[in-house]
């Protein structure tokens, strides 16, 4: 008799399985997997602004979406988003804008600021690189392969050029972008974003051309200044050579993703650290092993008294979230003569970022 019983149960659930699912009724049409009825309620999908849809990945055929940016039903067709509201099929931007042919790990994508106005509008990909750090045959870390910003991944260093000019024109790609430390994607990040200063008062000649207001920006009240000038150091006592007038603590050490895609944040004093242990245990030159090892590239670094990139070539720059106690905060320096380094920079100049995993 118990068996009987256990085998009713289990045709039961069975039957169940394969037949219509009803929530607020108990006989959901036939034709129905799934019949939703109320006379109070209704049916909520997922809310989702135009920026936040475009960075679905291969969605299916039929998934269905509420648009908070044009507050209509969407689906997606099989080539575009179908906004009910108008009857417009939206076509999804390009997969990536850039190149991420080298390299075999999942895919990251952002949207980006390519041209330095400040709205991020380009479909911007990176591929994971994980890394064993402690040794102990099993990776701790997973870091984006490429430097934020950057077109490409690094695929040669330095010491296999004849000199700096060939490296650039071969590797300018990989460079990337130029942060000012804490400071958000508004623009300034961008390699000829212009200083503010006249070209005869010590400015880059070529920043003169470049949109934004002629005279040297104030610096920043606020953690978002809301304009896309490069800040000079203005060296007011106190300010230790920031671009935020009060040289708070907070920024990227309270908000550590900074400029990083979603799950990915700025790395800690720590995280870099240990990296910079991996790379300093190789068996070759720091260049070499870093490229090796994350395809650390040697991308420059911008000076925050004239706006100025020097280095190029022969060292790399990349920030940390970590501030020190003198009001900076604490950078990886790599490079020609094996230098690799764990040092203090002031926040107003412009380092790369390279994005560590959460």
């Amino acid at each position: 008799m118990y068996r009987k019983k256990i085998l009713i149960v289990l045709i039961s659930i069975s039957y169940q399985l394969s037949s219509q699912i009803g929530i607020g009724t108990t006989t959901p049409e036939q034709t129905a997997i799934l019949e939703v009825n109320s006379t109070d309620k209704g049916l909520l999908p997922p809310r989702l602004t135009n920026e936040q849809r475009n960075l679905v990945l291969n969605p299916a055929k039929g998934l269905t979406i509420f648009n908070n940016t044009t507050n209509c039903l969407e689906f997606w067709n099989g080539s575009g988003w179908y906004n009910v509201c108008d009857n417009t099929t939206v076509l999804p931007p390009s997969y990536c804008d850039n190149d991420i042919s080298v390299g075999t790990g999942n895919l990251v994508k952002m949207l980006y600021d390519y041209n330095g106005d400040g709205v991020a509008e380009y479909n911007w990909c990176a591929r994971e690189i994980s890394i064993d750090t402690d040794g102990d045959g099993t990776d701790d870390q997973i870091w984006l392969d490429r430097n934020l910003g950057a077109y490409k991944r690094a695929d040669d260093h330095r010491d296999n050029y004849a000199d700096n000019n060939s490296y650039i024109i071969a590797q300018a790609s990989s460079f990337g972008d130029l942060y000012q430390w804490g400071r958000p994607m508004d623009g300034h990040q961008k390699r000829g974003q212009r200083t503010g200063l006249l070209a005869e008062e010590g400015g880059a000649a070529q920043n003169t051309a470049l949109h934004g207001n002629l005279d040297p920006p104030a610096l920043a009240t606020t953690d978002t200044p809301g304009f896309s000038d490069f800040i000079l150091d203005d060296f007011s006592a106190g300010n230790n050579n920031d671009w935020r007038d009060d040289n708070n603590t907070n920024r990227w050490i309270t908000t550590p993703q900074g400029p990083c895609p979603s799950n990915f944040h700025v790395p800690s004093q720590t995280e870099m650290n240990n990296l910079r242990t991996l790379i300093d245990n190789g068996s070759n030159s720091t260049i070499v092993d870093a490229h090796d090892v994350l395809a650390l590239p040697t991308s420059g670094s911008r000076r925050s008294t004239d706006g100025a990139i020097t280095d190029v070539a022969d060292l790399g720059f990349f920030w940390t979230n970590t501030r020190t106690a003198g009001g900076g905060s604490n950078g990886y320096l790599m490079g020609y003569f094996d230098i690799n380094l764990i040092l203090d920079y002031n926040n107003a100049r412009a380092n790369s970022v390279r994005c560590i995993k959460d």
